[in-house]
């Protein structure tokens, strides 16, 4: 699995790297198609993680569109985004279901959508009926198929962050430094060792070994995968 900051890349190496994916349907008879979705992602949560691994099983490979800092502010306010979109990037390329991250500036992705031309477009289901009109058209100019998913009402990130301005949410005691934290892990934010060790506590509170994972289909040709080059 590569580190997740080599999944953070411009428009123009996931032109090139959605070129791939074409040469690997002609002629052959595995047809990898490429699955988009966008968003803010401002404060992660377990809906969202559920809805983009949802999103990856409806194709071969998941590139999420991310707002940019500037983006977001435009669209939510002053205040937002909480973190930044270096952050906010870090942590959706961290999963296993994004094969890669391109960040927009536009209060829409409609300019990205025709240039990446997805077969398959994932969106919760709340935005059906206030479907950007720009991105719609553009969607529909590729012919994609969109995929609208229930939205689990159980997780919300305005009341996430109301929560945690009321104060409702645990705090860590101050005696307990996340692994995150060490001077050591600091210096190497962003490397694979800093998202490994962050990562442990969560892995193994869900059970999980905290390994890294292959990111491609476990059927994949000639046993590739589709992660950016």
């Amino acid at each position: 699995m590569r580190p997740a900051a080599a999944r953070i890349i411009d428009l123009a190496a996931a032109l090139a790297w959605r070129a791939d994916l074409r040469r690997c349907q002609v002629g052959t008879l595995f047809s990898a198609t490429l699955v988009v979705t966008n968003g803010c992602y401002d404060v992660l949560h377990a809906g969202h993680v559920a809805s983009l691994a949802s999103a990856r099983a409806e194709g071969d490979a998941l590139l999420v569109l991310l707002n940019s800092d500037v983006s977001v502010r435009a669209l939510k306010g002053a205040g937002r985004p909480v973190f930044s979109q270096a952050a906010r990037a870090l942590l959706l390329a961290a999963l296993r279901s994004v094969d890669a991250v391109v960040i927009f500036e536009g209060l829409d992705c409609a300019a990205e959508l025709r240039a990446l031309a997805p077969e398959v477009y994932v969106k919760s289901d709340e935005y059906r009926d206030r479907q950007n009109a720009a991105e719609k058209a553009a969607l529909e100019a590729c012919g994609a198929q969109i995929v609208w998913l229930p939205r689990d009402g159980r997780y919300s990130t305005t009341a996430a962050l109301e929560s945690m301005e009321g104060g409702a949410l645990p705090r860590t005691p101050p005696r307990e430094r996340a692994p995150s934290d060490s001077p050591e892990l600091v210096a190497a934010a962003g490397t694979a060792e800093y998202c490994q060790a962050a990562a442990a506590p969560v892995a193994g509170a869900c059970g999980l070994s905290g390994k890294a994972e292959p990111s491609g289909p476990q059927d994949m040709p000639r046993g590739g995968d589709w992660g950016v080059p």
